[in-house]
């Protein structure tokens, strides 16, 4: 006991940085243990004397030694996890001290993964597992990319049964997860760059043409530079049904038999030629199938040829994991598809979209912004579908506004029986309902400081109390909320807590309101007259080029749904195959192309532009005019000047100062 109090303060003066107090201390410390023959203290002293050696700036060999004596002791008597932390104190020694050479920093990256493998007999999954996300860290510069993504996939194996027993671990273990795959994206790019020279762009899930270009391009470069004769990705569900990229199906499917994948076994490397059924003979291959994904790449070389090595291999799953990782996952939705469409073609949108596929698996919340009837529900939904909470439990919104305060709390936490008056019975909440699942919370700016309190101890604790309720209920949610307020300007004001503000903005996605993408009004017209006139029995009505043309100038401050809401009412007073004509649209959007349009005050300006001071707002509106009149006068200078009532060269002057392109109508 006097050693271990002897240590302990030794510890304490290193961690304040008073080092002379903390030698006297160990020495006498260490004097004791060896009187005693206390042989643990012993050992776990020389190891806090490593690390005042290393705090002092003393000689690294020093500090190597006596880790080394400490290793030797508790490896004589068998205390493993204490010998585990003293490896993992050299191999930190070796890897970061200066001056070292890189056979040196190897050898620390070996007694780093040797203490992890310790802590993964010992059942010790976390420790395990961040001690290789450390080695991956301190091995920058030292470590070849396929050998930290070596490490990363150890790491994720032992973290997989923490984050779905979810016994205490679960939120840790979702961070250390999120630092995988971060670590994981900067070295399979890195790989990827290497072994193809291209950074694979989005795959389709359906369709043709320059959609699958990348992913064969990516799978013609690789294959070269592994001498392979065939290489394919296989998709088992598109909207197409099962795709196959590189080869025809009917030639990928053998193949594929042949595979037994599973969590724990993502890459399959064959150690040589393989003879199938009957005279079927295969050379070697190797195939990759990420742990979420329900693609597969597959490449074989020719018979006789010799095995795909270790570094072939690991460069072939880290380019295989990449592209598998760009396409997105199925989901099973209530119309015909696997994938629900989105329609558009404005990369605002689609780079928006990507966002919502990488982000699909992340525990992250999300806070989603966009003006009233941008979609922001429809994007909510859609990131719940994709991920593996779409299995695991339901989607469940909840429209803050709708409810009244004094029902807000109930409705949300639940309450048990007796709670007030009219509780006649125990009531789960909806929060409870989304356990395993998502919660959107549809205009959370409206929630009440009450509620905004207990919203933000579910966030940070995972737990909530029933109103009325003493004990706690654990609940596993990924939160997404939504607004068209300012929530910035919500927080001065005292309306929001900053707090949950900051729990809630982890990460930000933007919807665009339709007016900044005008080139999705034809197509969204388009899907929706398709959509009505089915659902009506009829044939879909045409529209005149001069109808088209009013629809992309009006700014749509109701966005999508007042589009769809538009087009909804003129296939309802339309006969079948009408032609829809400008005198058909309501009287807002007729008159909308004159100067009308240029009357929005700073008010209906979306969040996004209302700026943080005058000038900057002023530039908004101006921006958005210019924009309208280029519209109108088809990208002509003279025409666009006159609608404007400036001069050609001040309309020069300012399109130059914004950076604005030519219009295209098309």
């Amino acid at each position: 006991m006097t050693t271990e109090l002897g240590r302990r303060i030794a510890d304490w003066h290193i961690d304040r940085g008073e080092y002379t107090e903390a030698r006297a201390e160990l020495e006498q410390a260490l004097e004791i243990a060896l009187e005693i023959g206390d042989k643990r203290e012993e050992a776990i002293l020389y190891r806090v004397k490593a690390r005042l050696i290393v705090a002092t700036n003393g000689r690294v060999q020093s500090a190597e030694a006596a880790l080394k004596k400490s290793i030797e002791i508790m490896g004589g008597m068998g205390a493993r996890y204490e010998e585990a932390l003293s490896r993992a104190a050299l191999g930190r020694l070796k890897v970061g001290a200066p001056r070292k050479g890189r056979a040196t920093r190897l050898e620390g990256v070996d007694d780093l993964c040797a203490a992890a493998a310790t802590f993964g007999e010992l059942e010790l999954s976390e420790r395990q597992a961040e001690l290789l996300i450390e080695t991956v860290e301190l091995g920058e510069g030292v470590l070849e990319p396929h050998d930290s993504l070596g490490m990363l996939h150890e790491a994720e194996i032992a973290l997989r049964p923490l984050r779905r027993n979810r016994n205490g671990d679960g939120g840790r273990a979702d961070k250390m997860m999120e630092k995988i795959a971060s670590l994981r994206t900067e070295f399979e790019t890195e790989i990827a760059r290497r072994a193809t020279n291209t950074d694979p762009e989005p795959i389709a899930r359906g369709g043709n043409g320059n959609d699958d270009s990348h992913a064969d391009r990516l799978l013609r470069s690789l294959s070269r530079r592994l001498s392979a004769k065939k290489a394919f990705l296989y998709l088992r569900r598109s909207l197409e049904g099962p795709r196959t990229l590189g080869c025809c199906t009917g030639d990928a499917l053998p193949a594929l038999e042949r595979l037994a994948f599973s969590p724990d076994k993502e890459l399959i490397v064959s150690a040589g030629d393989l003879t199938g059924e009957g005279s079927e003979c295969y050379g070697p291959f190797v195939a990759y199938q990420g742990f979420d994904s329900e693609g597969v790449v597959y490449m074989e070389r020719a018979l006789g040829s010799k095995p795909f090595t270790e570094q072939e291999a690991a460069e072939f799953a880290a380019c295989s994991a990449r592209l598998l990782r760009r396409i997105p996952p199925p989901v099973q939705g209530e119309g015909d598809g696997v994938f629900p469409r989105v329609v558009t073609r404005n990369s605002a949108m689609r780079d928006l979209i990507d966002r919502i596929a990488f982000l699909r698996n992340s525990s992250a919340s999300v806070l989603m912004r966009g003006e009233t009837g941008t979609g922001k529900g429809l994007f909510a939904h859609l990131l719940h579908d994709l991920g593996d909470r779409a299995r695991t439990g339901s989607f469940v919104q909840v429209h803050c506004a709708e409810f009244p305060e004094t029902l807000i709390e109930s409705e949300l936490f639940g309450h048990v029986r007796g709670a007030f008056t009219g509780a006649f019975t125990s009531k789960q909440g909806l929060v409870e309902k989304a356990d395993g699942g998502t919660l959107f919370l549809d205009e959370v700016g409206d929630l009440s400081p009450t509620v905004q309190l207990r919203l933000l101890r579910v966030i940070e604790e995972k737990r909530l109390k029933r109103v009325g309720e003493a004990r706690d209920r654990e609940v596993d949610i990924r939160i997404i909320a939504a607004t068209h307020r300012n929530l910035e300007m919500e927080i001065e004001r005292d309306n929001f807590r900053e707090d949950l503000y900051y729990r809630l903005n982890v990460v930000t996605l933007i919807i665009p309101p339709l007016r900044d993408r005008r080139e999705d009004v034809p197509l969204l017209a388009e899907h929706f007259l398709s959509l009505y006139a089915s659902a009506e029995g009829k044939s879909a009505p045409g529209v005149s080029a001069e109808t088209m043309r009013r629809l992309k100038l009006y700014s749509w401050p109701g966005n999508v749904r007042e589009l769809q809401n538009e087009i909804r009412r003129l296939v309802a007073i339309l006969p079948a195959g009408a032609s829809i004509q400008p005198s058909d649209l309501s009287e807002r959007i007729l008159h909308n192309g004159k100067a009308s349009r240029f009357l929005r005050r700073p008010g209906q300006l979306s969040f996004q532009e209302q700026e943080n001071n005058l000038q900057d707002a002023l530039d908004s509106l101006e921006q958005e005019w210019i924009r309208e009149a280029l519209i109108e006068a088809k990208g002509k200078a003279k025409a666009t000047a006159r609608i404007l009532g400036i001069s050609p060269q001040l309309l020069h002057y300012k399109m130059k100062k914004y950076d604005f392109a030519a219009v295209d109508l098309d």
